[in-house]
């Protein structure tokens, strides 16, 4: 199965501090359910910063769909609560 990238434009402090959030809510999240636990190969979720002249960007990388779209709803949910 291949990887599921996710690119998040980061264009302030205030977004890096809502990204630190999102990806620590995520990482509690799937700690406190045994069935998300990993088997020990491989992570559930890995973070590249990539900077451009338009500015910073995360691409986050799950294992698979389903882990990608509990991430983009966390965060998603955290932009509407501001």
């Amino acid at each position: 199965m291949s990887d599921v990238v996710v690119h998040l434009a980061i264009s302030n402090d205030f977004d890096e501090n809502r990204f630190l959030s999102t990806v620590e809510a995520f990482a509690k999240m799937r700690i406190d359910r045994p069935a998300c636990q990993s088997d020990g190969d491989a992570p559930d979720i890995m973070v590249k910063t990539i900077s451009g002249l338009s500015g910073a960007k995360k691409a986050v990388i799950f294992q698979d769909r389903s882990a990608a779209a509990e991430f983009l709803s966390l965060w998603r949910q955290g932009r509407s609560e501001n």
